[in-house]
Parts: C-alpha cells; structure tokens; sequence
C-alpha cells in the first residue's frame, strides 16, 4: 500500500473517530442533563462507547495503541496533522465533561478521594455498565475471603476488602473497571 493511501486510511479513520466520538459526547450530555445525579449509577454506560471507537480507530489504521497512533500522525502531512487536531479537540471536551461529571460524584458524597494502595470494602458496588444486577465485590469475587484483608481497614459493615489488583488479578477473565474519569 502506498504511503498516501496510508495518510488518506489514517485521516479518514481520525475523522470518523472525531465525529463518533462529538456524538457520543453530545449522547452523553443529554443523557447527564436527564439523569443529573444518577448519571454515574443509570447513565454511565453511553461512555463506554468511547472505548469501542477508538478499538475501531485502531483496527481500521492497523495500529496497535496511542504512541503508535500518534508516531503515525507525527510522521504525517498537514491534513493529517489537522485531523489529529480536531480529534484532540472534542478529547478535550471529553475532558471536561468528564471532570463535570467527577466534581458532581465528589459533591454528592461524603467521602475522601481514594489514594494508592486503597483497599475497597467488600460491599462496594460493582455495575455491569452493559446492563444487569449491581452486585458487591464479595460476591463476584468470593474466593478472596479474608485473604486480602492483610492491610485493609474494616469496620463492623465489612467483612473484607479488596485492592485493586486483587480484582484485577481475579480468575474471572477480562476486568474493565471505569474509576470517574480512569479506564484500569
């Protein structure tokens, strides 16, 4: 394939992108201008949207990730460079929107913001954002038990806690876990 077939594959895909991902944003928005306060616990699913349209991004341009995507367009002429650039314009308002949306979740709870090396308590809500049951980390995880309390603190309301990478590293195949504005 020639290197300007390449460019035209690798602008169009930009493009396509940026024009999902305007719609999905503007999708997003609607429904938060819905939901208000229950966006992150009924809405949230129409951001996982996002995730696949850069999975066709990368599909389609045959490239495997983010720095190769960007070497890509680096290496590119202007109207590839220009495409990039209104790619990076709706990631900023993507950007933004996301931090509406985790200034909103921090303000309607009572809670510290997590840091490194966290655990989560056992009753700490999982949701399937494809739709289903919530369901608590002991129950989709309850072989941890109380092995994965070695450093956790627990009060009367939990029997165990889980880090992160205890939940990462489960046997339960592939964990996506959408944290606010943070894809684990």
């Amino acid at each position: 394939m020639s290197e300007d077939r390449r460019e035209d594959i690798l602008r169009e895909s930009i493009l396509l992108t940026q024009e999902k991902l305007r719609k999905t944003l503007g999708l997003a928005e609607l429904k938060f201008e819905e939901l208000g306060i229950l966006f992150i616990d009924e809405g949230v699913q129409v951001l996982c949207e996002g995730i696949g349209i850069y999975a066709e991004l990368f599909k389609r341009t045959g490239l495997q990730d983010r720095e190769a995507l960007e070497n890509a367009i680096s290496k590119s002429h202007n109207v590839v460079k220009e495409a990039a650039l209104e790619l990076l314009n709706v990631e900023n308002d993507w950007g933004e929107f996301l931090g509406m949306i985790e200034a909103n979740e921090i303000g309607k709870k009572d809670t510290e913001l997590p840091k490194i090396g966290d655990k989560i308590p056992s009753n700490f809500i999982l949701t399937y954002v494809g739709g289903g049951t919530p369901t608590n980390v002991d129950s989709y995880y309850p072989s941890y038990g109380s092995s994965a309390t070695k450093d956790a603190t627990l009060t009367a309301e939990t029997s165990s806690a889980f880090s992160l990478g205890d939940i990462l590293t489960a046997e339960k195949g592939v964990t996506l876990m959408v944290l606010n504005r943070h894809f684990a």
